[in-house]
Formats: C-alpha cells, structure tokens, sequence
C-alpha cells in the first residue's frame, strides 16, 4: 500500500470513528429529558444482585428498612436483612448490576426488624417507572413548569420508615425548583413538598 493510500485510509478512519459519539452533557440532558433514567429493568436488576448477596430467594424477598435510588448513575443502595440469618442488617450498594460495597448494620439485632421492614414486593418498585412520570407530573402540577420542556428530571427515590410508615419520596429538579413528591407503598400519591 502506498503512502497515499495508507494516509488515506487513516484519514476515512478518524473521520468515521465519531461518527454517532455523543457529548456526555448531550446525553445527560436526553436522560433527563426522559424522566432521569428511572427503569424497572435496573432497578429489579440490582435487588436481585443484592438478594444473592444476602441470601435471600429473590429481590422481591427482600426485607427492606430504607433504600435509596440514583437514577444518574443507576446505582442503588439498600439497607435490608439478610436471609440467611434474619437478625443481620447488611447496607448493600449495587451500580449497574455490580456490588460498590457490603456494609453490616451494627447492633442490628437490637431492632424490631420484623416492625421496620417490609418486603420489596409491597413496594411499588416494579412500577418505579409510573412513578417517576407521576411525581413529574406533580412536580410540575405544583410549580407551572413544563412537563416535557425536558429540563424537568428526578433525581433520587428514597423509601424511608416514617413514624413507622415506610413511605416512597421521588426528588425532582428543574433548572429553577427542586421538589419531593410523596407516595405511599401502594404507589399512591400523598403529595408535593418544596
């Protein structure tokens, strides 16, 4: 092959390897444009890693006192008991499919676990989807802002143990306002705060 055609092809090469790249902040702002990046298939992804984890049978089987989702960057941290031996809390983090850590709650064995945990199949999580385009809806419901106008994302759901309630809050920001839609286990709106 010629020096020519060599620079040639190397020249093709370059100009084609980009071709489809897409800028970070380009594809974060498409991620939000869609509600954050909240999904089922993630999300049920990451409980079933955890549950093998704590030998438990399932992700559903889970025993959860409190859990956190990111959907930014599709992690999920969830405090829950262990199956293989209930009186244990372990506070486990999973980021796309891979454990980040395994903490032990100290003490645990302390707590009225059986009072404080509910099972992840009573949470709405199989229907994390709804839920995210719910609490936009509300967000924006609350505040005037455009629904679509794409710059309306959620950040974080949290379930949370509330004077012995667990409850589901779904963080949503805009440029201008941030917010915290509620909902109960069964995936019903409470309300909008912030």
């Amino acid at each position: 092959m010629t020096r020519r055609a060599c620079v040639v092809v190397l020249s093709m090469l370059s100009l084609t390897a980009c071709v489809g790249a897409v800028d970070r902040a380009d594809f974060d702002a498409e991620i939000r444009s869609r509600g954050g990046g909240v999904a089922v298939d993630w999300v049920s992804d990451a409980l079933d890693v955890v549950a093998l984890e704590v030998g438990a049978t399932s992700g559903e089987a889970l025993q959860i006192i409190t859990m956190t989702i990111t959907p930014s960057s599709r992690t999920t941290l969830v405090q829950t008991r262990r199956g293989d031996r209930e009186d244990f809390v372990d506070m486990v983090a999973v980021r796309e499919g891979e454990i980040l850590s395994v903490t032990p709650q100290q003490n645990a064995d302390r707590l009225p676990l059986d009072d404080i945990t509910i099972a992840a199949a009573d949470l709405p999580i199989g229907d994390v989807d709804r839920l995210a385009d719910e609490a936009i809806l509300a967000f924006t419901a609350d505040t005037g802002e455009d629904p679509d106008g794409g710059d309306v994302f959620v950040s974080l759901i949290q379930v949370s143990l509330i004077e012995g309630v667990h409850i589901v809050d779904v963080s949503v920001e805009s440029a201008r306002r941030t917010g915290t839609v509620r909902f109960d286990t069964d995936g019903g709106l409470i309300g909008v705060t912030g």
